[in-house]
């Protein structure tokens, strides 16, 4: 088996209120920020090891997804139409939840030695422009002194 890197992507289900995706919407809003039309949120969970993708769909469903409100996808997080930014920690941060996912990975069993790291990713409709996401994103999204942050356009 050879070392693999894995992207597990947990998100709220349609008719399932996601109230963090809200409060972001709203915080844009009170930014002056009258473009955005709708935000979604979804939990980013990066996966390197020597693991085979049963034990990663074990990891997502039995771990990392509420199985009441919450699906998850392997792979970068999608949403053609949407812009998204990526927030993730800066390499030597430390990254608490990653820390006890791994230890929760360890007590399904599996002993893998495995890097984990979180992030979030943020999905925005509307006639947006990079310049917007980017000032959002540094004012609302990521603190910049331990993070970075990634915008993809639409169809990207």
């Amino acid at each position: 088996m050879k070392k693999r890197v894995w992207l597990i992507e947990v998100f709220y289900r349609p008719k399932v209120f996601d109230a963090h995706a809200g409060e972001v919407k709203k915080s844009v809003e009170e930014l002056g920020v009258s473009c955005v039309d709708k935000v979604s949120a979804s939990s980013l969970y990066r996966i390197e090891g020597m693991i085979k993708r049963e034990a990663i769909i074990r990891i997502a469903r039995n771990l990392l997804a509420d199985s009441v409100s919450q699906d998850y996808r392997l792979g970068e997080p999608f949403r053609q139409s949407a812009w998204s930014v990526q927030v993730w920690y800066k390499p030597g941060v430390t990254d608490t939840v990653a820390e006890t996912a791994r230890k929760a990975i360890q007590d399904l069993g599996i002993s893998n030695f495995l890097v984990v790291s979180t992030g979030r990713c943020y999905f925005f409709w509307g006639k947006l422009e990079e310049d917007i996401l980017s000032s959002v994103a540094r004012k609302l999204l990521a603190n910049e002194l331990i993070e970075f942050f990634l915008i993809k356009r639409p169809g990207k």
